[in-house]
């Protein structure tokens, strides 16, 4: 078994002019028995398990051979690769860069005989953002209530009435006095300043009355005033042979 495994080994290594004098690994002996069955997955494994154990530079060039044999040229190059990278001599040197030449142009051509990928779609431009603006405020066609002339009129005349009220009033209180003492007038002036100053108080009401009727009118002018929007309506002549619209 020793000597089958040996030729086994030295068959894949042969090539490369690495001496292979050294008893097979346990390892070694199921990869060759692996082999000789053609179980190659198995033999490729357990020549790496052999390596892992004893990293001989033999060993890395079975491994690419088998890699080549399963139809795996990019690790296959790789394992060339570690092997040139152990300096072998001249012969195994010149095999291992030949193994790589041919595993080279195997990738190539496999690449070359994949179609070709196809071409992502472009890409459909986004939609437009429209940006809508709000309507501008529709304008009610009344003009402010500082300008409504009634009303300012109203509420005028009732400010103007209720100062005349209050003057009044102010007149009244001087007018009155309770004690004829305290004008130095007899009784019949008491009495007659008396029935002046029921007058001024008289009219004075009368006057802050009015002039409070005024403000409320005013106020009712300006917040019951017209406040729907004046609508223009257009009035269109119908054609004289459309009966139908006359109707």
């Amino acid at each position: 078994m020793a000597h089958r495994t040996l030729a086994v080994v030295g068959a894949l290594a042969v090539a490369a002019g690495t001496a292979v004098a050294q008893a097979p690994s346990p390892h070694e002996e199921a990869a060759a028995k692996a082999y000789a069955a053609g179980d190659l997955a198995t033999a490729l494994k357990e020549f790496e398990a052999a390596y892992a154990d004893a990293p001989r530079p033999d060993l890395l060039y079975a491994i690419g051979r088998l890699h080549v044999a399963r139809g795996n040229c990019t690790d296959a190059v790789w394992y060339f690769q570690r092997f040139l990278a152990t300096e072998p001599g001249p012969k195994a040197t010149d095999s291992a860069t030949a193994e790589i030449k041919k595993c080279e142009d195997t990738i190539a051509a496999e690449r070359a005989a994949q179609p070709p990928a196809p071409e992502s779609p472009p890409a459909e431009p986004e939609p437009a953002t429209t940006v809508v603006e709000p309507p501008p405020p529709i304008a009610d066609g009344r003009s402010p209530f500082y300008r409504d002339l009634l009303g300012n009129a109203l509420v005028g005349g009732g400010v103007l009435a209720g100062v005349v009220g209050i003057v009044l009033y102010g007149q009244a209180l001087s007018a009155q006095c309770g004690d004829p003492v305290c004008t130095g007038i007899d009784y019949d002036d008491f009495l007659e300043q008396r029935d002046r100053a029921d007058r001024l108080r008289t009219n004075a009401i009368i006057a802050g009355g009015i002039g409070g009727a005024l403000i409320i009118g005013g106020v009712l002018r300006y917040a019951l005033r017209d406040s729907s929007p004046s609508r223009r309506v257009d009035v269109g002549v119908a054609p004289a042979g459309d009966e139908s619209r006359r109707a």
